[in-house]
């Protein structure tokens, strides 16, 4: 879905209101949204199903667009849509709840509606939990990008009513003195501190306990004040509304129990299925919740089938439920929800906790039977949901398969969703379920217990080996994902020892280096990948190809065959290690990649030509970039977020530099690294996020904004154990902090945190030692420019010499990186400032000191041939 989660719910609200104003209104709106949206309105009725009812059915659209196109087409449908509701005379106000939870979809639409200029007569209120949102949140990121577009954007922040605001709305409803009020107010805040539900409650309570009466003589409310001093009461708001549900009838406190269990929102017809009920009844049960204010209707629409029967069975029972309405009510189906939170949560502490898991589970059972393939997927959160719930009573080994592949469907969406933490627990049933215990360390990979060799040895059978080796793949991710590197490295030493093939054992690998480069275990991903490419007998292409007319290779057919596939991952995942560590390595690995790429069109090709661009720009620049562009346009063809960050940071941070201001950057690298995280891709996201901050350094932004930046990168990839990306970052972060505020810039700092999450402090020469020792000629050259430039900045011009000296050593691990212009720029400064300030005995010669400066020169004049705006003017300031 192109569309957010959030957008379309709200969008599907609004046609609901439109189609219950009755057919004038309809009509009305019909033209409207048919004038904007023409003959594409196929496109919105795909995820606003309740438009068709409106505009009525749409011709097809399919069309053979690139993923880009094809958004961009539905962006243009979608304001003409949107813009439709909002005018001058007829303002559109949108409010949306909860944002602290909104998909990472969502919040990029909102963002291209706020600042889009077609779309007028708007107004967005959004609610979230501000301690649920910090400076790197994806909403924190949403809403600086709205008001960098100069979009008005105003902050409240709610906080629990004061005595005073609860006096006057005493005051007003009440229709007392203000003394009166002054004291009522008084009383009723120390008892709910402020909290307007909670408020409500306890008004409610007191008015049907008899304490808080209306005189109708009088007109207005009266009470006796140390009446209402000494009654009973709670500090605990759900103790509270638990009194007032046990005052409901039996029957009605039955039904809402079992609706608090279905969640906070939930459909009459569900629920009578459960409890075996015509529909009728149980509405006539909920009447009851409806008119305590516990309850709310929220959604009433047309099923659209007569005489609708819907299925349920579990092992106990098996029946038909039949919709019995009245006359006029036939057909329909009925959504309430919970008036808040709280009422959910007491409704629900009424259920004994012993019964609780076996009355999800029949939940579960009764929703998994009622529903067809497609809707169990649909619906596999709420599904998966109620069983896990007392999947500890699942003994049945074909029904705990079922329910593992049910929460490995809930598992995927919410990784999709970014939801890390949720996947991690839906996969982790999914295992339990096969295995009848969770992977957590590599103790647990071999099992004793008779109950859980029983449940492996049939999951492991040939015909659910396939089906396993997916749920162990999957939960894998999820926890590589969640950070929890030893857990995924001991699912992946379980699959390795029951894998088959070699290309599971190679797919087992892939995640394996992953995990061992975010930990900065270079040595033993690059150990990992040569080993890979033995067992798919792949032997590196030592050669250099000539690469082939880039439109014949946009122009071949989709590359099928999964061992070059494999191959392909895993020189993908080679990338990194042999570029810091084995850079001969790193040339034959693009060498392979392109020569396998000449096989047919895949991402996975794209990510060679990116590499083949990096390396070929350290020598012909023109090549490079021709080879840079044609990754890009094969990636454009397929849609595939996943590979977006890796190619862009290849593509923009060190390719397109050489031709294009380096300013240029950084949006299309911002971007990137959101799509990046959205896709799960941490390593090549971190990478964009400290390529932005370079961006943005070295095109002279002023150093608080690079810091602000640099800050909140290196939080979130600190918080994410990515070691590899926070050392590079942190480099630069400290060189921004002592050039900005070096009284303030500490000798101790934290870089990492240790496997408890606990912080891990560091000084420069302990990060220093730490790269040595992993042999990084990435970052060692990069810690001493940085340190050299420092020195420069202070005029402390020898030391800076010798700095940019020792970073000449390492340029080997910058190759092709707009790094080596940085280095050759200040190294010839700082040299020429030597020369004209200090004694030349520091230096071997003074010939030897202008050699230096003389071949940086001449680097430096040809970078400005291919891109004046970059380096010109460097070559000329020296």
């Amino acid at each position: 879905m192109l569309a957010g989660v959030v957008c379309v719910c709200v969008c599907r609200d609004l046609m609901r209101q439109i189609l219950a104003g009755g057919k004038k209104s309809v009509n009305k709106w019909k033209h409207l949204i048919q004038t904007a949206v023409g003959a594409t309105g196929a496109l919105i009725v795909d995820i606003i199903p309740e438009l068709e009812r409106i505009i009525g059915p749409q011709p097809d659209l399919s069309m053979d667009l690139t993923p880009s196109d094809a958004e961009n087409r539905f962006n243009h449908v979608f304001f003409k849509f949107v813009s439709v509701f909002g005018s001058p005379k007829h303002p559109l106000v949108l409010f949306i709840d909860n944002l602290q939870w909104a998909d990472t979809a969502s919040l990029k639409l909102l963002q291209v509606i706020l600042t889009s200029t077609s779309i007028n007569s708007l107004l967005v209120i959004g609610a979230y939990r501000d301690n649920e949102v910090d400076e790197s949140h994806p909403l924190t990121d949403m809403i600086n990008n709205v008001r960098s577009e100069q979009v008005p954007v105003t902050d409240l922040e709610i906080k629990p009513l004061t005595v005073k605001h609860t006096c006057e709305l005493l005051r007003d409803s009440m229709r007392c003195s203000e003394s009166e009020g002054l004291i009522f107010a008084d009383l009723l805040h120390r008892k709910t501190h402020g909290n307007p539900f909670f408020m409500h409650q306890l008004l409610r309570t007191w008015h049907s306990d008899g304490l808080l009466t209306f005189d109708f003589k009088r007109s207005c409310w009266v009470w006796d004040i140390n009446i209402l001093e000494r009654a009973v009461a709670t500090d605990n708001v759900v103790e509270l509304v638990g009194r007032q549900i046990r005052k409901l009838r039996p029957q009605a406190q039955t039904a809402l129990k079992y609706a608090a269990a279905l969640g906070d929102t939930f459909s009459v017809a569900v629920l009578a299925a459960i409890l075996k009920k015509s529909v009728v009844v149980i509405a006539g049960q909920l009447w009851d919740s409806v008119q305590a204010g516990l309850i709310l209707p929220v959604e009433t629409y047309q099923a659209g089938i007569q005489g609708q029967q819907i299925h349920f069975h579990d092992h106990c029972a098996s029946f038909n439920f039949t919709n019995s309405y009245s006359e006029q009510d036939e057909s329909k189906l009925y959504m309430n929800r919970f008036m808040h939170d709280r009422v959910q949560q007491a409704a629900y502490s009424l259920i004994p906790e012993e019964e609780r898991p076996l009355l999800h589970l029949s939940i579960g059972r009764r929703l998994y039977a009622g529903y067809t393939q497609q809707e169990v997927e649909e619906n596999a959160y709420s599904i998966a949901n109620q069983v896990n719930m007392g999947k500890q009573l699942v003994t049945n080994i074909e029904e705990r398969q079922r329910y593992a592949v049910l929460n490995q469907i809930a598992g995927k969406k919410a990784r999709l969703a970014s939801a890390h933490l949720a996947a991690v627990k839906y996969f982790d049933t999914a295992v339990f379920l096969l295995m009848g215990r969770e992977i957590v360390t590599d103790e647990d990979v071999h099992s004793t217990d008779p109950t859980h060799l029983a449940l492996e040895t049939e999951c492991w059978k040939d015909e659910r080996h396939e089906q396993t080796m997916d749920i162990l793949l999957e939960a894998t991710i999820a926890h590589y994902l969640n950070i929890d590197y030893d857990q995924a490295e001991a699912l992946c030493n379980l699959m390795l020892v029951h894998a088959k093939t070699e290309l599971e054992k190679v797919l087992i690998h892939e995640k394996q280096m992953q995990f061992h480069i975010q930990m900065h275990h270079l040595q033993e991903a690059l150990d990992i990948g040569l080993h890979s490419l033995k067992l798919l007998k792949v032997e590196l292409v030592t050669e250099q190809p000539k690469l082939t007319d880039p439109q014949l290779l946009l122009l071949l057919p989709p590359l099928v065959d999964p061992v070059i596939m494999a191959a392909l991952r895993i020189l993908m995942g080679l990338c990194v290690p042999t570029y810091i560590l084995r850079p001969d390595i790193n040339t034959h690995v693009a060498f392979t990649m392109v020569t396998l790429g000449a096989k047919g069109s895949s991402p996975l090709c794209a990510f060679g030509y990116a590499l083949f661009a990096l390396l070929a720009c350290a020598t012909d620049i023109d090549e490079g970039h021709r080879a840079g562009q044609l990754a890009q346009q094969m990636l454009g063809q397929y849609k595939a977020p996943e590979f977006t960050a890796k190619i862009s940071a290849m593509f923009f941070a060190l390719v397109d530099v050489w031709k294009n201001h380096v300013r240029s950057s950084i949006i299309p690298l911002q971007l990137a690294a959101q799509v990046g995280m959205e896709a799960g891709d941490l390593e090549w996201a971190g990478y964009c996020m400290f390529y932005v901050t370079d961006a943005m350094f070295f095109s002279g932004d002023p150093l608080d904004q690079v810091r602000k930046q640099q800050d909140v990168y290196l939080r979130g990839l600190i918080a994410r154990h990515q070691l590899l990306q926070s050392t590079y970052l942190n480099i630069w972060s400290r060189l921004c902090h002592r050039l900005n505020k070096p009284t303030t810039c500490p000798d101790r700092y934290m870089l990492e945190l240790d496997k408890n999450d606990g912080i891990v402090e560091v000084t420069d020469e302990m990060v220093l030692s730490s790269i040595e020792k992993a042999h990084n000629g990435f970052e060692i050259f990069t810690y001493h420019l940085a340190d050299g430039m420092f020195k420069f900045y202070s005029r402390d011009y020898t030391a800076a010499v010798t700095a940019f000296e020792t970073a000449e050593g390492f340029r080997a691990g910058v190759v092709g990186l707009q790094t080596n212009a940085v280095h050759a720029f200040f190294y010839s400064l700082a040299v020429i400032a030597v020369i004209r300030t200090e004694n030349l005995d520091h230096f071997s010669h003074a010939a030897y000191s202008l050699n230096v400066v003389q071949r940086n020169q001449e680097r430096l004049r040809r970078w400005s041939k291919h891109c004046q705006s970059n380096y010109y003017h460097k070559y000329k300031l020296v």
